[in-house]
């Protein structure tokens, strides 16, 4: 077990996670996760002889008594009996299927996408490989592609509800709200669904003037950078507002009671999950306009919760809504913690395929070194670092990171754990031999009330090539039920305390973070990695639209 000490100062503070962790049939995601690997009864699960023929290339079903090795003497005296080599027996119907889908659920997408294409091949129409394909797809976020797969899914089998649940995930990020909307509506989703039908004849997020409308970036200043980034904004005209910055959240977030004031009006409810399997009502409508300095953005969906918990995190400063990852995802946006500023560019599409690497384009063996030396000397490296993503369900950023050493897994990339750098289930805790600080229980606020967090330090925290050591944790705030939701396993949450040395811009063309150290320079800039910054209180700093 790796030690732990406790931090200096009081540890409990108050905590938030915004982040809108959606494992349920009517999550705050836009719809229900229905993936067919949720649970641990589901079958698709890799067993550990699939694993070990995969990892080995190859594509028939291991328990196949008909692929069973025959005795070396035999083997040998039948090769020399042919002229050419023998044909291996064909796998049965669906058994190379089960292997990518055991590849998927292990976080393995490009064997997945490999081994599906192996399947399709020999069976073109075999489904589950089809859809595969079409999720890897979505994945990649290669939405034409993963439409054409799902299309082809459905035409295989019309009514199967997880491939028209990807679907509507297609036409949602392409913003084709109404023909996702008619999908849910169908799915029995009725309250997103009358959301999204509600855009009839309206493009959203629009953007309306400005430098962006002309290719040019626009830069909001952060009214405080921690314990979390908050910005202001104008909503359906209103004054200016405190809103805060978490790609934990989805769509955008309004606080309802301020709602009514401003003209908002909720088309119905669904119950959203979040910080500590915690629940709450979330209703759902539309904003007509959002301003963020000189950038107007027009019709947006939007959810409705109560925020003003969130003002813990603010001095007590009125919390009024939530930046998500939806209206990041419309834009190269940047988090430039150590200017204090959120900046947006215009996306830039590409044609060259994203492979995931498991690292960024700085890694490999001897950059890890040199990472780990940095890290413990309270250094960033001086370069910028790519990390490829995954994006799940409409806002789950996922990269590869790994803490403690231990093996690299899936993070979930969610801004909004104020002040801290990482919670997890408790998977992670015993597999990376994390000792937590029973002692020093405290309570946490997120969206769906309060929250018990049990602080932990890490010895080490890396996310593909960036890598930080002595970092303040919590476990508790981590949702059970997220685990497992997406038909793979999320192993934790890398958050606020990690990324503030950087400049973070999400990148959804490349599929990729770059992370950028301040002033770019030849020489590593020191970070304070035992400041502990969540615990200071700093005043709000007042900056106009």
């Amino acid at each position: 077990m790796h030690s732990a000490t406790a931090p200096p100062g009081d540890f409990v503070l108050p905590m938030l996670l915004t982040a809108l962790l959606a494992s349920g049939a009517a999550g705050a995601e836009s719809w229900p996760s229905g993936h067919p690997a949720t649970g641990p009864s589901s079958g698709v699960l890799a067993s550990t002889q699939e694993r070990d023929s995969t990892e080995s290339g190859e594509s028939e079903d291991p328990q196949d008594p008909e692929a069973s090795q025959e005795p070396e003497k035999k083997k040998r005296k039948k090769r020399s009996e042919e002229p050419e080599e023998p044909k291996r027996p064909k796998p049965k119907k669906g058994a190379s299927a089960n292997l990518a889908e055991g590849r998927y659920a292990l976080g393995d997408f490009a064997r997945a996408d490999e081994l599906a294409g192996l399947v399709l091949d020999a069976r073109p129409d075999d489904f589950r490989a089809v859809h595969i394909r079409g999720r890897v797809a979505l994945l990649r976020n290669r939405l034409d592609e993963a439409e054409a797969w799902l299309r082809r899914a459905l035409e295989l089998r019309p009514t199967h509800r997880e491939a028209r649940e990807d679907l509507a995930r297609v036409h949602y990020r392409s913003d084709r709200f109404e023909m996702a909307g008619a999908l849910l509506a169908e799915l029995g989703d009725e309250a997103k669904a009358a959301e999204l039908l509600g855009f009839s004849g309206r493009r959203p997020y629009r953007v309306e003037g400005g430098a962006l409308a002309d290719g040019g970036s626009v830069t909001i200043p952060f009214v405080q950078t921690d314990p979390l980034p908050v910005v202001r904004v104008r909503v359906n005209g209103s004054e200016p507002v405190l809103f805060l910055i978490d790609t934990g959240a989805a769509e955008v977030y309004v606080d309802r009671e301020w709602a009514g004031e401003i003209g908002i009006e909720s088309v119905g409810v669904t119950k959203g999950t979040f910080g500590g399997g915690r629940s709450a009502d979330v209703g759902h409508g539309r904003i007509d306009s959002l301003a963020l300095g000189e950038l107007v953005l027009r019709d947006l969906p939007v959810n409705l919760l109560d925020t003003s918990p969130f003002s813990a995190v603010a001095a007590g400063e009125e919390i009024r809504g939530v930046l998500g990852t939806v209206l990041f995802y419309h834009f190269r946006t940047t988090l430039d913690y150590p200017e204090g500023e959120l900046r947006f560019e215009p996306r830039r599409p590409i044609d060259a395929e994203s492979e995931e690497s498991g690292k960024g384009k700085k890694g490999g063996k001897a950059s890890d070194k040199k990472a780990k030396k940095r890290a413990k000397d309270g250094e960033l490296p001086p370069e910028p670092i790519h990390v490829p993503f995954w994006l799940a369900g409409d806002h789950y950023i996922l990269a590869r990171g790994s803490a403690n050493d231990a093996d690299p897994e899936l993070f979930f990339i969610d801004t909004g754990l104020a002040g801290l750098a990482f919670t997890c289930p408790r998977s992670t805790i015993d597999d990376a031999g994390i000792e937590l600080l029973e002692s020093a229980v405290g309570r946490g606020v997120g969206g769906g009330g309060e929250v018990t967090i049990v602080p932990f330090l890490l010895e080490s925290l890396s996310l593909g090539a960036a890598r930080r050591a002595n970092l303040p944790d919590v476990f508790g705030p981590f949702p059970e039920r997220l685990e497992h939701s997406q038909g793979f396993r999320i192993a934790g949450i890398l958050s606020h305390g990690f990324l503030r040395p950087w400049a973070v811009t999400f990148d959804f063309d490349a599929m990729e973070l770059v992370l950028t150290p301040p002033g770019w320079t030849d020489e590593p800039a020191a970070i304070g990695d035992r400041s502990w910054p969540c615990l200071e209180k700093k005043p709000i700093r007042k900056a106009g639209l």
